[in-house]
């Protein structure tokens, strides 16, 4: 294991061999802002059994700009959600392109890649169960198609693009079993805000609610399913998206 704070803040840091830590607590790595795993900007875990908030993000508005790819978590079950509005497992990893999750992952937490504005490609295992908030927000690069036919929890602007800032997800296939799409912490966040190059959005049977701002500015969005379970959709939930689709609503109570 690799203590609490253990080398947090050791700017010069750039490799160390991680390959049998099994542990890693708070801020292991917290702020190592050159960091890169193994020198080469790939960080591999394959012993990793726990790991903890901070282990390897920016705090603040510390960049970090080593790590390049996650290639290996062991078998971690979940990465935890931030203590804070400051910090997250990976948060502010500028550089971070590439992410592979292991299938014994249920729980992306709270800020955990939050503005790794690099990241291309993330693997969405089956056994995903929750993907807490902000846990993607400000990833303006990823370029996927969301297919979590397990999640049960979508957290606060789980996908949100601050502001006036445009992401680049595909499309939505499976969000599982989630009951709501919550709301905006304020006008300028929302769920998939701003995702201006997602066409499609298939939405589960078991959703009740739409938050406020959820699709707001998803300009390219062309094909929504609104099935019958849904009764709320919030203020601006589809602003400035949404062209010409056909809608029908069976059981809405509030709009």
């Amino acid at each position: 294991a690799i203590a609490e704070g253990g080398f947090s803040g050791c700017t010069n840091l750039t490799k160390i061999d991680l390959s049998k830590i099994s542990i890693l607590n708070f801020g292991s790595f917290g702020s190592c802002v050159n960091f890169s795993g193994d020198g080469n900007g790939d960080l591999r875990l394959p012993s990793l059994t726990s790991i903890a908030n901070h282990a390897f993000g920016g705090y603040g508005s510390v960049q970090c700009t080593g790590i390049k790819r996650v290639l290996d978590l062991g078998s971690v079950t979940t990465l935890p959600d931030s203590t804070d509005g400051s910090c997250g497992v990976f948060r502010n990893q500028i550089n971070l392109i590439e992410v592979h999750l292991p299938d014994t992952l249920k729980t992306i937490g709270k800020r955990c890649f939050e503005l790794c504005s690099s990241l291309t490609y993330i693997n969405l295992p089956a056994s995903i169960t929750n993907i807490n908030e902000a846990a993607f927000s400000g990833c303006v690069s990823l370029n996927i198609v969301i297919d979590t036919p397990n999640l049960e929890s979508l957290g606060v602007n789980a996908f949100c693009n601050y502001g006036t800032k445009i992401g680049s997800l595909l499309g939505i296939e499976n969000l599982g079993k989630i009951t709501a799409i919550q709301n905006a912490t304020d006008s300028n966040t929302g769920c998939f805000r701003n995702q201006k190059s997602l066409t499609y959005a298939k939405l589960p049977n078991t959703l009740k609610s739409i938050g406020s701002y959820a699709f707001y500015g998803c300009s390219t969005l062309a094909s929504v399913n609104f099935p019958s379970s849904i009764t709320t959709i919030g203020s601006f939930a589809f602003a400035l998206a949404l062209d010409d689709v056909d809608c029908s609503f069976d059981n809405l109570t509030s709009l």
